[in-house]
């Protein structure tokens, strides 16, 4: 299964990129214990069709699992620091880049040859500094499936817009020179690549979405690996949505029927609570639940007719991620009014 958006155009080259007019890359990739993934995405650097200078460099964020050793063998440059977590590991890489433009990716993604050169065409000749590419998965395990639908999704909602204000770091591009004046990472939030791309976007830079930068992403295949994902990214979007509050409402990345479900299990919850003094809250949690299913139902029966199996029971696969949603949610608001001001990622996923 390889499902993945062949999307509009997003800039045209006036030339052909050659050895003597492309410009100098710079691959940054942070690792913490990825021995087993690692090979597979610096094979896959190494056959890159870009036909100018780039270079490949890993940052070792305190592994215990000779990443960064192998990394060296490979011909990598290899930075090590204590763990600190991957936007400071990327920082790092970022201090020693010889490169005009900035290239991200994780060690557990395997880009596709033509990755680095559909990344850098957006920012050629033009204003914009930034793009986003698409990942995909040809895992065959539930869980997996249900991820890279997930995926889909946003990714035709990124088609939609000229400019995008998220640019994940699994498969992103920076004009260095922009990157540093802004800053870099902010390694007091957990969800940095969201920070840096609001903050970005906030003082008026484009970037875009830069569909055929493609590479294959090693999903969760773990359910509760999954879910557990999904609750710490929903604690630790309180802090971001504090300093960001407009994209409460409306990001470019997160489709809004996702917030709304949110909402309106929540309404579920309270109508469900308060039948123990009122009993005709028991309506208000039929309304709630009738709601939620008229959000996820459409993207069922998207999924079913691709994928039937997965199709029925991915509302199960939607109710439990609410949930998720909810309680993390409703943790980091708890968390928050207790006077915890910032929250860093940990270190492995």
């Amino acid at each position: 299964m390889a499902v993945y958006l062949r999307c509009k155009c997003v800039a045209v080259m006036k030339e052909l990129l050659t050895g003597q007019n492309a410009p100098p890359v710079s691959v940054i990739i942070p690792v913490y214990n990825g021995r087993s993934t690692l090979p597979d995405c610096l094979d896959a650097l190494e056959k890159q069709d870009y036909p100018g200078f780039y270079e490949i460099i890993v940052v070792d964020d305190g592994s215990t699992d000779g990443s960064g050793d192998y990394a060296a063998s490979k011909g990598c440059q290899v930075y090590r620091q204590r763990n600190q977590g991957p936007g400071v590991a990327r920082n790092t890489g970022v201090n020693y880049a010889k490169g005009e433009f900035l290239v991200f990716t994780d060690d557990d993604c395997i880009p596709d040859a033509n990755f680095i050169m559909e990344l850098v065409k957006p920012l050629l000749g033009g204003d914009i500094i930034g793009s986003l590419g698409q990942i995909y998965s040809r895992q065959k395990s539930l869980v997996a499936r249900f991820i890279h639908y997930e995926f889909f999704e946003r990714y035709k909602l990124l088609n939609k817009v000229q400019y995008i204000d998220w640019v994940a770091t699994y498969a992103a591009c920076y004009r260095k020179e922009v990157f540093q004046s802004a800053g870099g990472f902010n390694d007091t939030y957990s969800s940095e690549d969201c920070e840096l791309s609001f903050r970005l976007a906030q003082q008026g830079y484009k970037m875009v979405f830069a569909p055929q930068a493609r590479c294959q992403h090693k999903h969760f295949e773990n359910y509760f690996k999954f879910i557990k994902y999904k609750y710490k990214r929903a604690y630790w979007s309180i802090w971001l949505y504090k300093s960001f509050p407009s994209r409460i409402v409306k990001d470019r990345l997160t489709p809004f029927t996702r917030k709304l479900s949110m909402m309106f299990l929540c309404l579920f919850f309270l109508g469900l609570i308060s039948t123990i003094w009122w009993y005709e809250g028991i309506w208000l949690a039929l309304i709630g639940v009738l709601l939620w299913l008229i959000m996820i139902l459409p993207l069922a029966w998207k999924i079913l007719r691709a994928d039937f199996f997965l199709g029925l029971l991915s509302p199960v696969f939607y109710l439990t991620r609410t949930l998720a949603y909810v309680l993390g949610v409703t943790h980091g608001i708890i968390d928050y009014c207790r006077g915890v001001r910032s929250v860093k990622k940990s270190a492995a996923k």
